[in-house]
């Protein structure tokens, strides 16, 4: 739930860039992690019952209420700029499924991020506040290699136009035949070239 300060620093953030230019937002690259789980209950799925049917077999489908096997995956957008997938491998249970600092800081940062900003031009990295990315081995990390971050306001996944990128990946997912049944399936299925794959769509 968003308190006043929340909403203050929204408002503040999108001010103080209300007028920024395409140059301005070009070197700017936007990061987030998403989970994707096997089982995805999406609410889409509607049916025609007869009164006092609501639980009978025909109209119910099961599903695991926590998602079944899952992947957690990294990636970056720019203007015409794009990093990723990153797919954790044997993570565990939990917040951030097991996610760490380190882990962060190996599989992302000095494999992608590193490589991005030696390019000769003024860029800097959008990362949310996870514990993972406000960690002091993580910020000590940046500060070392001269990464700059964007000041980035709590509880604001809506300012991060990556969102709208994680939602096409899933609706691709759920419509994917055969469906994954395994982390090892859902992890080909993400990072697989395809004809239409939101890794291969050129983004803007």
């Amino acid at each position: 739930m968003l308190t006043a300060r929340h909403r203050q620093q929204r408002l503040q953030w999108a001010q103080q860039r209300l007028n920024w230019n395409w140059r301005q937002w070009q070197n700017v690259l936007f990061t987030d992690e998403s989970r994707y789980c096997i089982s995805q209950a999406d609410g889409r799925i509607r049916v025609w019952r007869r009164r006092n049917q609501r639980y009978a077999a025909n109209n119910v489908l099961e599903h695991n209420t926590w998602g079944g096997p899952s992947v957690m995956i990294w990636g970056a957008i720019g203007l015409n700029r794009r990093l990723g997938p990153v797919i954790f491998q044997n993570i565990g249970p939990g917040r951030g499924n097991g996610v760490n600092a380190k882990r962060y800081i190996n599989q992302v940062l000095v494999s992608e991020i590193m490589p991005y900003f030696q390019q000769p031009a003024n860029l800097t990295l959008q990362q949310d506040n996870t514990c993972t990315h406000t960690a002091r081995i993580t910020t000590t990390f940046l500060q070392q290699h001269n990464i700059r971050v964007m000041h980035w306001a709590s509880m604001s996944p809506d300012l991060n136009p990556i969102e709208h990128f994680w939602d096409s990946l899933q609706r691709e997912l759920i419509v994917l035949q055969p469906r994954p049944r395994t982390a090892l399936q859902l992890e080909q299925a993400i990072s697989r070239p395809r004809g239409t794959s939101i890794w291969t769509i050129s983004t803007v």
